[in-house]
């Protein structure tokens, strides 16, 4: 893939996201769909968030629909 060991590392880790530059080399030389990376690293990052901040935003914002 032409990175680092530590990079490759970090992203396993979960210690950095799947960069769109990673999803590329990834794809290029894995066949693993690059796009698909990114998606499931937007997936990830916004359960994160959801789950990190749910009661406060239950507090902070009017449901409207």
């Amino acid at each position: 893939m032409a990175i680092s060991k530590a990079g490759l590392s970090d992203v396993i880790r979960q210690r950095k996201g799947v960069s769109a530059n990673f999803a590329q080399r990834a794809q290029y030389s894995l066949g693993i769909p690059g796009d698909l990376l990114i998606r499931l690293q937007a997936q990830f990052d916004f359960q994160k968030a959801h789950h990190a901040r749910e009661g406060a935003l239950r507090k902070e914002v009017r449901v409207i629909a």
